[in-house]
């Protein structure tokens, strides 16, 4: 059999020679159009053309004749002799177009008219105006230009009946070119389809037959022997391939081979590194059941039989880290670790307390949720050094307020002059001295107060209290300081009562205060908005002030945080402190801020049910 090369040839060779056959005889068929038209445009109508202007001159030769018939000569004489040089002109261009025998004549007829014509003029123009020999040579050329006019339309009339045929002769041979045309592309169309047919069996049947050998590797992992037979075809170049198909076979085999020992590998190196971790993890499926525990959550919660499915709250004791997977499975949207409550999960392990963070994340497939998976971080020791950080601070703040306070009440005796009277010098250094110890109160009075609510030991006391005593307290407190820097404190406040702690409350809205006043300019003021919704009351603090750079809003709830180039005030401990406070009551806090235009500190508080 011939190879497919040789095939593809041959096909494509007789494509070419029947396009070729289609070109050469569309290409003689407009030659021979392109002859008829050149026979009737480049001569017939050039013929045409000439005689037009010749009659034209004519006409003008027969206005100049009347022009001295009328007695204007000189007018009569000067368009005569134009149109007779135009005429002339026009004969000679004739003559060069004149196609046969029968041109020639009836060209060198009109000719010798015009000669004629011409004559008889000169004869009257050398005659007495209205003479019988003047009268006599006018109306001999007015006989003579009538002939002559005749003559020349008989010529016209001829080439154009000779131009018509020709354009007759022309869409003839175009018809039937079109026609010949159609016929032959029609049949080229054909058999080129047979060819292409012919050629794209040739091809496509081993091709379709490579398609199916590899479909039938990918989805036969035993590689049967019809995926080895599959090539049936006999062309040359499909042997080596067909070769190759069964190489791969075997490949593919000793690869799959390799791929599932290691994925079995793979799955039990992750099945003993999650059993060999210290921390807990517990595993559940999607319809809630346990699957999996390590060795560090058995400890915890007790061994999962092998084959024996447990609910997650049937094989799981605390509720908390129950409810962690239950979130998990239902996509909740979780708290990263570092924002999880301070006071970790308790669990007793062999007689000993530990403290755990619980990390939760469902284990999704696409937007499928598969399971869920709960890892606990053992927090103990962070925990302890966290109660003895708080301790610490307490202790240490405690005892240090007695002797501050002792100094503080000294220095305000020796500026009321208990020991003498002081010079200004002395004043401004007792003045200084106050204000150092005033600071230096606040701040320890600011770590006590952090310590005790990062230590969870200030909870809130629910009473019922008016937002206005709220206000009205907190403004007591800034007072002297907003008339020391003359600010106007301004109230918005609803009238309307809930159930918070009102200290609390209090001391959050006093330090937001003092953080507007120390940062507002002299002669500004202070705004306090107070306002009852649906579920939550909110209370705002609004100052025009420098305003807070947007790089510092995100952290400036945090510890410890002082914007840079900011009044100093304290340890930057206060708007921690409302944070925490706004929080154990269950509601937020939150800033607006731009430089240049003031702050806008708000926090809520929600409502709490009648019971």
């Amino acid at each position: 059999m011939q190879s497919l090369r040789v095939q593809l040839l041959i096909g494509h060779l007789l494509l070419v020679l029947l396009v070729a056959l289609v070109m050469v005889d569309a290409t003689g068929d407009l030659l021979s159009i392109s002859d008829s038209f050149d026979i009737v445009l480049t001569k017939r109508i050039s013929l045409v053309d000439s005689t037009q202007r010749m009659r034209e001159a004519l006409s003008q030769q027969r206005s100049g004749l009347g022009l001295i018939g009328a007695g204007k000569l000189n007018q009569g004489n000067l368009l005569y002799d134009s149109g007779d040089e135009a005429f002339t002109e026009d004969l000679s261009d004739a003559n060069r177009k004149s196609l046969g025998t029968r041109d020639r004549l009836e060209l060198r007829q009109v000719s010798l008219l015009h000669k004629t014509l011409d004559k008889e003029v000169a004869e009257m123009m050398s005659a007495a105006p209205q003479s019988p020999q003047w009268v006599q040579s006018y109306n001999d050329s007015v006989h003579v230009y009538s002939q002559l006019t005749d003559t020349i339309h008989r010529l016209t009339l001829r080439n154009q009946k000779a131009i018509f045929g020709a354009s007759a002769r022309a869409q003839k041979v175009a018809r039937k070119a079109y026609v010949k045309s159609i016929i032959v592309t029609f049949a080229a169309i054909f058999v080129a389809l047979l060819l292409s047919n012919r050629i794209v069996n040739i091809v496509l049947k081993p091709l379709r037959e490579i398609v199916g050998a590899v479909e039938s590797l990918g989805q036969d992992p035993k590689l049967t022997t019809p995926n080895k037979a599959a090539l049936t075809t006999t062309l040359p170049e499909f042997q080596n391939l067909k070769a190759s198909l069964r190489q791969l076979e075997h490949r593919l085999d000793e690869m799959r081979l390799l791929e599932a020992e290691r994925l079995n590998q793979a799955k039990l190196m992750a099945g003993e590194s999650i059993k060999s971790l210290s921390e807990p993890v517990i595993t559940s499926d999607a319809n809630g059941k346990v699957v999996m525990m390590n060795e560090a959550a058995q400890s915890l919660f007790g061994p999962l039989a092998e084959g024996h499915s447990k609910s997650i709250d049937e094989a799981i004791g605390n509720s908390f880290v129950a409810d962690s997977l239950h979130d998990a499975l239902s996509q909740q949207a979780l708290e990263p670790a570092d924002a999880l409550p301070s006071t970790p999960v308790r669990l007793k392990v062999r007689d000993q307390v530990r403290y755990y963070r619980i990390n939760a994340n469902p284990i999704l497939k696409g937007d499928q949720i598969l399971g869920a998976v709960a890892v606990l971080e053992d927090v103990t020791s962070w925990r302890e050094l966290d109660e003895m950080k708080n301790n610490f601070i307490e202790v240490a703040s405690h005892e240090l307020r007695t002797p501050v306070t002792s100094l503080l009440l000294s220095t305000e005796l020796l500026k009321e002059g208990a020991a003498g009277v002081l010079t200004e010098k002395q004043s401004q250094l007792i003045e200084t001295q106050l204000q150092d110890l005033r600071r230096l109160q606040k701040m320890m009075k600011d770590l006590l107060d952090a310590a005790r609510l990062g230590y969870k030991q200030k909870t809130p006391e629910f009473k019922p209290i008016a937002a206005s005593d709220i206000i009205n307290k907190s403004i007591e407190a800034v007072a002297s300081i907003a008339q020391e820097q003359n600010i106007a404190l301004v109230t918005n406040v609803e009238d309307f009562s809930f159930e918070a702690d009102g200290v609390q409350l209090i001391q959050v809205l006093t330090n937001l205060l003092e953080n507007a006043l120390r940062h507002s300019p002299h002669g500004k003021s202070v705004v306090v908005h107070a306002r009852k919704e649906a579920n939550e009351v909110r209370f705002s603090v609004e100052d025009e002030g420098k305003g807070i750079p947007q790089k510092y809003l995100n952290n400036i709830f945090e510890r410890f945080v002082q914007v840079p180039g900011a009044t100093s005030g304290g340890a930057g401990l206060g708007l921690s402190i409302a944070k925490s406070i706004v929080e154990a009551h269950g509601g937020w806090i939150s800033v607006k801020s731009q430089q240049g235009q003031g702050s806008v500190f708000t926090f809520a508080i929600p409502i709490r049910p009648a019971i």
